[in-house]
């Protein structure tokens, strides 16, 4: 095996300068611009230097070396330059020369640019070839382990180098059979460098004698896809599907290697473990302390057992359903039976994907046996997969008090708080978990949630696409990958994220929604809405019309609208009909513009237009921004419009909208108009809204108002500015499981003129996710500002198709 060290040491010590000196680089020059600017300029040094930097992220080491080169000769004296030709060699493997180099440098200049490290972990890498040659040689763990430890002082140099973290793995597993401290040194490595065929290997034999037997089957098909003729690699593989009690998976591996080596003894043997386990497996579908009592539901218990048995190893959902039946036909007969309800909860939470209904089977289960630990475990779980995330965070921490070391537990207790929009306590769970175990994939997956729904985009893609890189069939990985591409406005690669998570877990509701919300949101979106309003000078104003919005690409939506306006004000009585065309695009998930264009067609004089253009950005998810700029007709006064007159103006305004937590949010906006006649109108807005209970569609907000008018509507409204407060309080109350009855009331302080209210009452319906319909009744009373005060009725409904 000494062949494995030797051969892989210019490989291995390749990485070794790349990974401990760029973690703390955070930009990344493109490749491509920094060599077109470099051979536009071959005598600049710091062009030079960008470029050999670009072609050491993008790992090019001829590129690199050529560029630092060319600046080691122009200014042979210069430390940075000598770090980055440093860096240069060791990714090229020209190890000599990369320890010369670096210690060239000033040992205070290598400590400055952290290459120090990098040249004695090199050092301590090549000095372990004639101790892993005596070991061998005498074949003592005592050897063996002086290596390790050797090993050990490069990996605290440089904790995240692959291949110490590699050879170190291998030691363990193989020379000193600890393939418990090999598997976090391989799980590292891997989490690195996931393509790299030796770490794989050595990581799915780790996790196949740890006992993972699901993480190693799908490393291990993998590796039996691209390695088909290695018998070893399909035993491997038929034995993790053995452990993971899939036995027909496993016995059709074993069928095909002995179809080719018929006198394998070891395929022989595990032929044999297969057929034990399988009789072994009919005594043990019965849940601990079973307290089935009748030899009718017994029998329907084993056969519920078998069947979901045959569920796991074959993905087959009718397995699944069918053991449901043939459970609650037992519960018909034992009705009080803690087992069977137990049962009925767990499948219908971990194979059916049903949470709602494993909730209230669990309801029952606790009941009669309320102390039961696993119940109470199953039942956390349930609350939080349906939402309940106080409940949940309540469950997991007395299931915790009891099963402390449960780290799936407390995974679960992080991901409860996440869901409750407490990331801190998240955050500080998910490391509580690392740090006893610090390749716990679920904590990492739950470290990437957070920050995708904290408004992050590129780094926990990053992280989860190295997760998918290590377990390519995990459902929650793929979903959430999908997710933060259907965030980013990437929405093709997110169908293929959801379509993955679907197959691998086709009980599962993450890949479907994800699919579904895609499919809601590229869906041609056909509206029609109107309202009409009597202010207190008689002027009554009424629209009705409708749009359609379709999606162009993934990022791109056009938007057509055509409304229909009628004033009427004693004998004068006039139409418009105004029709708009907007265009929507997505550049990221920050970053969205909006580009409108409105023509106006008066029936009693010429048509006018208006444009305007819009900007939203979210740095984080509780934080949005807007500013836009429109011109042309006034569009403010679309809705109180005087007509006759002919309002042409410039406008340019700015909002901002931010949710400190689940209950409280502020919003605000400021505005000013600039009227080509010599006017001017400003508008400022502040809100602050709360929710009291997060269960309930109830809002409390005040909001502050502060309004002025140009001159040429002075006459409309007395005075021509004023200040007001609102306190609003809105109401949603469920009636059905599609109506519900909304409510709103709102006091008005106009500042010195006096107190004013308005209400509105309306109801929703939803008749699908597809059809949706909303009216209402509004009136409102404002001192001083008669055109706001009257009431009138508003609906609109749409159609997705």
């Amino acid at each position: 095996m000494i062949r494995f060290i030797l051969r892989h040491f210019a490989a291995h010590l390749v990485a070794i300068g790349f990974a401990t000196t760029l973690v703390a680089q955070t930009t990344q020059p493109d490749l491509q611009a920094a060599r077109k600017a470099a051979a536009e300029n071959p005598r600049d040094v710091a062009l030079l230097l960008d470029w050999a930097e670009a072609a050491i992220q993008a790992r090019e080491p001829v590129e690199a070396l050529q560029a630092a080169s060319s600046a080691k000769a122009i200014a042979p004296g210069d430390d940075a330059i000598a770090a980055t030709l440093g860096r240069a060699q060791v990714l090229a493997g020209r190890l000599d020369d990369a320890l010369q180099t670096i210690r060239s440098m000033p040992p205070a200049q290598q400590d400055a640019l952290g290459l120090s490290t990098t040249a004695d972990a090199i050092e301590i890498y090549q000095s372990i070839a004639p101790m892993y040659a005596d070991a061998e040689q005498s074949g003592l763990a005592e050897d063996y382990r002086g290596v390790a430890n050797r090993l050990s002082r490069a990996a605290e140099l440089a904790p995240e180098l692959v291949p110490v973290n590699r050879t170190l793995g291998f030691l363990f597993l193989d020379k000193l059979q600890q393939p418990q401290d090999a598997l976090p040194l391989l799980e590292r490595a891997h989490a690195v460098s996931p393509q790299d065929e030796e770490t794989r290997l050595l990581l799915a034999r780790a996790r196949l004698e740890m006992g993972r037997f699901e993480d190693a089957v799908q490393l291990y098909r993998q590796l039996a896809d691209q390695i088909p003729e290695d018998s070893t690699i399909q035993l491997n593989f038929a034995a993790a599907l053995l452990g993971a009690k899939r036995w027909d998976a496993s016995q059709a591996v074993l069928d095909e290697v002995l179809s080719q080596y018929p006198e394998n003894k070891r395929a022989q043997e595990l032929r044999s473990d297969l057929a034990e386990a399988r009789d072994a497996a009919i005594d043990d579908m019965l849940p601990p302390n079973s307290d089935v009592q009748t030899a009718e539901a017994l029998e329907l218990l084993l056969e519920a057992g078998r069947l979901i048995a045959e569920g796991d190893a074959s993905r087959c959902l009718s397995c699944f359903h069918r053991a449901i039946e043939r459970l609650y036909t037992a519960l018909e007969i034992e009705p009080n039976s803690h087992t069977l309800n137990q049962t009925i909860g767990y499948v219908l939470l971990e194979k059916l994907g049903q949470p709602e209904q494993a909730y209230h089977r669990l309801c029952v289960a606790l009941r009669i046996q309320p102390d039961n630990l696993d119940t109470n475990k199953l039942m956390a779980l349930a609350a939080l997969r349906t939402g309940k995330t106080c409940e949940a965070i309540q469950r997991f921490k007395s299931v915790l008090r009891r099963d402390p070391d449960d780290l799936w537990m407390l995974v679960n207790l992080g991901r409860a708080y996440a869901q409750a929009g407490s990331f801190a306590p998240a955050l500080a769970i998910y490391d509580q978990v690392l740090c006893r175990d610090p390749v716990n994939f679920n904590a990492r997956l739950g470290i990437a949630e957070v920050e995708g729904w904290r408004g992050l985009s590129d780094r926990p893609i990053c992280r989860v696409e190295r997760l998918v890189s290590e377990q390519p069939d995990n459902s929650e990985a793929l979903s959430l990958l999908g997710d933060l591409y259907r965030w980013d406005w990437n929405l093709s690669g997110a169908a293929g994220m959801y379509h993955r998570a679907a197959v691998a877990d086709p009980a599962g509701r993450a890949g479907r929604q994800g699919l579904e919300e895609i499919a809601t949101t590229q869906a041609y979106v056909a509206t029609t809405d109107g309202y009409q309003f009597l202010d207190n000078f008689g002027f009554r104003r009424s629209v009705f019309g409708g749009g359609l919005r379709m999606a162009l690409s993934d990022r791109g939506y056009l938007t057509t609208s055509v409304h229909l306006w009628d004033y009427e004000q004693g004998v004068i009585d006039l139409q418009r009909t105004d029709v708009a065309v907007e265009w929507e695009y997505h550049l990221n998930r920050h970053l969205q513009l909006n580009a409108r264009f409105l023509n106006f067609d008066y029936s009693h004089r010429d048509s006018d237009q208006a444009g305007s253009l819009a900007m939203k950005y979210t740095p984080v998810a509780a934080i949005d921004l807007y500013a836009s700029a429109a011109w042309g007709e006034s569009a403010y006064l679309t809705d109180i419009s005087i007509p006759q007159f002919n309002i042409r103006m410039d406008n340019y305004a700015t909002g901002y909208d931010i949710d400190f937590n689940k209950h409280w949010s502020t919003q605000g906006s400021f505005s000013y108009s600039d009227y080509y006649d010599g006017n001017e109108r400003r508008f400022g807005m502040a809100q602050l809204s709360y929710r009291p209970n997060l269960c309930r569609d109830w809002y409390l907000r005040v909001k502050y108002e502060d309004l002025s008018f140009a001159d040429q509507t002075a006459t409309y409204f007395s005075p021509d500015s004023f200040d007001l407060i609102r306190l609003i309080t809105e109401h949603s109350i469920p009636l059905t499981q599609r109506l519900s009855l909304d409510a709103q009331g709102e006091a008005i302080d106009v500042l010195e003129e006096g107190w004013g209210w308005g209400y509105q009452v309306g109801g929703s319906w939803k008749y699908s996710d597809r059809v949706e319909m909303q009216a209402g009744y509004f009136a409102t009373s404002i001192p001083a500002a008669a055109p706001f005060s009257g009431d009138g009725f508003t609906y609109s409904a749409l159609l997705r198709f």
